[in-house]
């Protein structure tokens, strides 16, 4: 199979509210879809693309309560399992923010 390697790094629609109230931008960078508020989209718009995401990924990683370098490493690992990154003597996750 030639298809791109493709990990759908999901959230809950809880998780994804919360990090989005977190973010002073959301307003500005991410307009209401349906003329709703940002925040009450959210739920629609997981169960909308859920479908489409599934298809395409290769694996599914749920973000909930992870950091960034530990949701890193599982990407890493994955695509190493599948021969598709060369594994590097420097840590993968090494710049990420958690």
């Amino acid at each position: 199979d030639a298809r791109v390697p493709v990990a759908w790094v999901s959230a809950s629609v809880a998780e994804t509210q919360r990090r989005l109230a977190l973010d002073a931008t959301t307003a500005s960078r991410r307009p209401p879809l349906k003329g709703e508020d940002v925040y009450s989209e959210v739920a629609q718009a997981i169960s909308d693309r859920e479908a489409y995401y599934d298809e395409v990924a290769g694996i599914r990683i749920d973000t909930d309560g992870k950091t960034v370098s530990v949701i890193v490493g599982m990407v890493v690992k994955w695509l190493v399992a599948c021969g598709n990154y060369s594994s590097q003597a420097d840590d993968p996750s090494e710049g990420a923010s958690s």
